[in-house]
């Protein structure tokens, strides 16, 4: 979609500006469709009622994070899937609650203090924990939402990942950013 708006957006003829409203209109179709296929599969993955934490993502776009970055960033409709993913919840009885998302992903949920996020991982330099940190981001909102959870009396649970075992830490084993064995081989020649 982006290369041919870019081309019909150069050439500027009268056909050229129609085609590029038939193309908004197509690609605005295609992810309003794809988000409601998103929030539906995220609203019929959970059997019991419960809150869902979101982060409130209105001022991300203000940001720069590099060209290409932005591009897909703010080509993104987080705030249509925000609102599918709300109204869906409210009418199959479950809660939604929106939260800052500053410092989700550098503020350590074990300890509370601020660590260091490089290359979507995490480490604290207080109490040495470490794990990817979106991972990280996601215990620091349920570490925001527990309160209201238990006013409400709703049960909190851990966010859902696989092989992530506490007592354990398979998790973070298994995905850090080094290798373990080498991934490089050479072929005859």
């Amino acid at each position: 979609f982006r290369r041919l708006k870019a081309r019909l957006q150069s050439k500027g003829t009268k056909s050229a500006r129609k085609h590029l409203k038939i193309l908004s209109g197509r690609q605005k179709r295609f992810t309003q469709n794809m988000n409601h296929i998103i929030s539906k599969n995220i609203i019929r993955s959970v059997k019991v009622k419960s809150l869902f934490v979101m982060e409130d993502l209105t001022g991300i776009s203000k940001r720069s994070r590099g060209r290409r970055f932005n591009r897909v960033l703010n080509s993104w409709s987080r705030l249509q899937l925000r609102r599918f993913i709300e109204y869906k919840a409210i009418r199959n009885g479950h809660l939604v609650m929106t939260v800052s998302p500053s410092y989700t992903s550098k503020l350590c949920s074990k300890c509370g203090d601020l660590g260091i996020r490089k290359k979507g991982f995490f480490h604290c330099n207080n109490c040495f924990y470490s794990c990817n940190s979106d991972l990280n981001a996601s215990f620091n909102l349920v570490i925001r939402a527990k309160p209201l959870a238990i006013d409400l009396g709703l049960k909190v649970n851990q966010p859902i990942v696989a092989n992530y075992s506490e007592g354990n830490n398979m998790f973070f084993k298994e995905f850090s950013d080094k290798p373990k064995t080498s991934i490089v081989q050479s072929f005859g020649g």
